[in-house]
């Protein structure tokens, strides 16, 4: 669309437990990951130039997931280890005019609460 676009993007991922969920099997005394993980997620991404010299970007992406299948079904239904409700970003470079080559850049980050253990007791603040 000339000097604009944007992106689209809508996932569903599905994978073994991250290494977090591992648990020592009590009979062997060794590690076993148990349970899946479910990402769904919807990612906006727009840029462009509206007016020359100045490039704007910005993305939105918002996750859910699931752990499914735990042992004994502890922690099936909660949100999976590390992964942010959210995530926003937005960024604006800018050629300084007289300066051959030299721009501008600013850039700013959010992101959402995550759990850092597989029972969401432990959490990590938005």
């Amino acid at each position: 669309m000339g000097t604009y676009g944007a992106s689209l993007g809508v996932y569903r991922i599905e994978q073994p437990a991250d290494g977090f969920t591992q648990v020592v099997d009590a009979n062997t005394a060794v590690f076993v990951r148990e349970g899946e993980q479910v990402n769904k997620g919807v990612e906006l991404n727009v840029f462009g130039e509206p007016i020359e010299g100045l490039r704007l970007i910005s993305g939105l992406t918002v996750m859910d997931t699931e752990l499914k299948k735990t042992a004994g079904g502890l922690n099936d239904g909660n949100l999976a280890i590390g992964v942010p409700t959210f995530q926003f970003n937005a960024d604006v470079d800018w050629d300084v005019p007289g300066l051959q080559g030299v721009a501008l850049d600013a850039r700013m980050l959010r992101t959402g609460g995550q759990y850092a253990d597989a029972a969401n007791n432990l959490s990590l603040p938005t």
